[in-house]
């Protein structure tokens, strides 16, 4: 990351020295604060050079309260400039103060509602940004109360970063990540003179020129480059103009605006989320804070526990093998894990004391790897659910002690299975015991098969089962504390602590970037950067529905594919256009996991879409809220 001495240097080599006027000393303040250790450097990148006759006597934090009545007036004195123009200058508009929820008149809740768009990287939401525009208008321009309008933020002092109020602190960690990177980028011009970000400061005090609507566009154009210089910046992909991906930039602005929301009303500390179609990065943004612990902003390398979409890479692993010839689907389980040789069904019946109990009764076929990978084996998943065979699961405790994944198949096949194997849909330890066979097949432990075969060479370098570099210790990602419960007596793990099980069904962690090449290698149809992985042939097995008519499947109580889904091998799968309360393609392949983490690929599109946060209580909501927005966001 370069420093923002660096960002100055690359502004100023542009020629550009327009960058830096309203709200500077905020700026500085705030990232003197909490974006870099070095305090020189950003001594030198924002020397403050404040409009005289407006900010006379204000305190420091006070001066982010200004900037929009600057805004305005700026606005104000420039009838041939557009208002649009102006709003599109990510890097001005990423520096307007942090309004408080005390400034409750219309108009300045307008600004705050162009800030949260353009901060969010929607710099090209012309048509939402006029309808706020609107606002400012009807209001005349009267943003703010005349005088000094105080906050809690203006006791803020600026004496050092010790002293520093958390409140100032939070709102640049609350800003999305690319939005923070613009927003370093205030500079000051070659000559030492002062510039603004709507004009270079005339010497009559409270004088401001306007700059052309073509300086306007290079400023906003530079802003944008600068924040995806790989030399930089190297922190997330490079992102196409929406248009060019086949979105509208309007709908895609409804990412960041319900996102943001969200973080604001305290339903999640932060998120990431991405969307690739037609090979080009449509969608890519970061929002709030990685930990609320620490206050760490959210950025692209943070780690993820994505629990159950571990499922899917564990399922492509056995699939690896199968292809080779050395797994077959039909195989029966006890082939490589004997104990599964004499399992029995739980069924309950009532008792002449009249108590519920459970019957043993014997399997009429045996479980099939290909039951653990559409989850019809009659295991099941004792942390969600009511019945004998669930609590079974979890009085056993399956992971208590340091045990391996050959003990906890060990464990597992001493229970009693929920259904006949074949005949129901059940959520269920399957994949775990599926890792287990791939450790048999191969010789070798899930994690270094995995780590081999698959992770490595797509480039997944930060997934696995356990966080145990200390130097990315502190780029786990925390739910809120009371955010943490997954179900019965399950709560969610720490990765740091490493242990011997590593479950191929929900014990993964991984980072946006590491699951979107997964992904992006399933849409392809089993390759990536010209390697081969699976054939298409295969990928479309695994993508079709393997519990449909013929099959002998039935849903069981606690379907989770949903309404309009079915599932194949290891990923659930739209069969239906509608029925479903989320959009989609019939032929899509999804999951999600526990900790609020989801991912689809899209093939009818030549889409997929990843999007990680930490909560538990939030997760379903997310899921469908965010994939309506993406496709009412389509344009074609």
């Amino acid at each position: 990351m370069a420093s923002p001495a660096e960002a100055v240097d690359y502004l100023d080599r542009l020629g550009l020295d327009v960058l830096l006027d309203m709200g500077a000393t905020s700026l500085w303040q705030q990232g003197r604060c909490s974006v870099s250790p070095d305090v020189k450097a950003f001594d030198q990148a924002f020397e403050v050079r404040l409009i005289a006759n407006e900010l006379v006597d204000v305190d420091e934090c006070d001066k982010t309260l200004m900037a929009p009545k600057l805004l305005a007036k700026s606005l104000a004195m420039s009838a041939k400039l557009p208002a649009r123009e102006v709003f599109r200058v990510r890097a001005v508009l990423a520096q307007i103060g942090w309004l408080e929820t005390s400034v409750s008149d219309a108009a300045a809740q307008a600004v705050f509602n162009v800030e949260l768009l353009l901060r969010s990287g929607a710099s090209e939401s012309s048509v939402a940004i006029d309808n706020q525009l609107e606002v400012f208008r009807a209001y005349e321009l009267g943003l703010l109360p005349r005088g000094r309008r105080r906050t809690k933020l203006s006791a803020c002092p600026v004496s050092g970063p010790d002293r520093c109020h958390p409140r100032c602190i939070a709102a640049v960690r609350a800003l999305p990540q690319a939005s923070r990177q613009a927003s370093i980028a205030f500079n000051r011009s070659p000559s030492g003179a002062a510039g603004g970000p709507f004009g270079h400061q005339d010497p009559t005090p409270g004088r401001v020129q306007m700059l052309s609507s073509i300086r306007l566009r290079s400023v906003a154009v530079a802003a944008t480059l600068f924040a995806v210089i790989p030399s930089a910046f190297a922190e997330g992909p490079n992102t196409a103009k929406p248009e060019e991906a086949g979105f509208t930039s309007t709908g895609l602005a409804r990412i960041d605006a319900y996102i943001t929301n969200e973080i604001a009303g305290n339903k999640i500390p932060g998120a990431i989320m991405m969307i690739q179609r037609n090979g080009k990065t449509a969608y890519f943004n970061s929002f709030g804070v990685r930990d609320p612990g620490t206050k760490e902003p959210m950025t692209p390398d943070t780690i993820f526990r994505i629990y159950s979409m571990s499922k899917p890479i564990t399922t492509v692993a056995a699939m690896m093998l199968v292809e080779e010839g050395k797994l077959q689907l039909e195989d029966p389980l006890s082939k490589y894990i004997p104990a599964f040789a004499d399992v029995k069904v739980g069924v309950e019946k009532k008792g002449e004391d009249g108590a519920m109990g459970l019957d043993m009764a014997p399997v009429k076929r045996p479980i099939t790897i290909q039951d653990l990978m559409r989850h019809t084996s009659g295991l099941t998943y004792g942390f969600f659910g009511e019945g004998l065979v669930k609590k079974a699961y979890v009085d056993a405790q399956l992971t208590a002690g340091d045990v391996d994944n050959a003990e906890f198949a060990e464990r597992v096949a001493k229970l009693p299975l929920a259904y006949q194997p074949g005949t129901t849909w059940d959520y269920s330890q399957s994949t775990d015991i599926l890792g287990r066979v791939i450790e048999v097949v191969s010789g070798k432990s899930l994690y270094q098969f995995e780590k081999e075969r698959l992770l490595d060479p797509l480039g997944m370098k930060d997934t696995a089962f356990y966080v145990t570099d200390p130097a990315k210790r502190s780029l786990v990602a925390e739910p809120f504390p009371n955010d943490r419960t997954i179900g019965n007596n399950s709560v969610m793990n720490d990765p740091r602590v490493a242990q011997k099980w590593e479950s191929g069904g929900g014990g993964m962690v991984s980072t946006i970037g590491d699951y979107a090449r997964f992904a992006q290698m399933v849409l392809n149809g089993g390759t990536l950067d010209g390697r081969r992985y699976l054939s298409p042939k295969t990928i479309a097995y695994m993508g079709s529905n393997h519990i449909g008519t013929g099959s002998g499947v039935v849903p069981g109580p606690y379907y989770l594919p949903g309404l309009g889904f079915g599932f194949g091998l290891g990923f659930a799968v739209r069969t239906e256009a509608g029925v479903s309360f989320a959009e989609g393609s019939v032929g899509e392949m999804n999951w999600s996991g526990a900790g609020g983490t989801t991912f689809w690929v899209d093939p009818k599109e030549n889409m997929f879409v990843v999007f990680m946060a930490q909560t538990v209580s939030q997760r379903a909501r997310l899921r469908v809220a965010l994939k309506n927005i993406v496709y009412g966001a389509f344009d074609q």
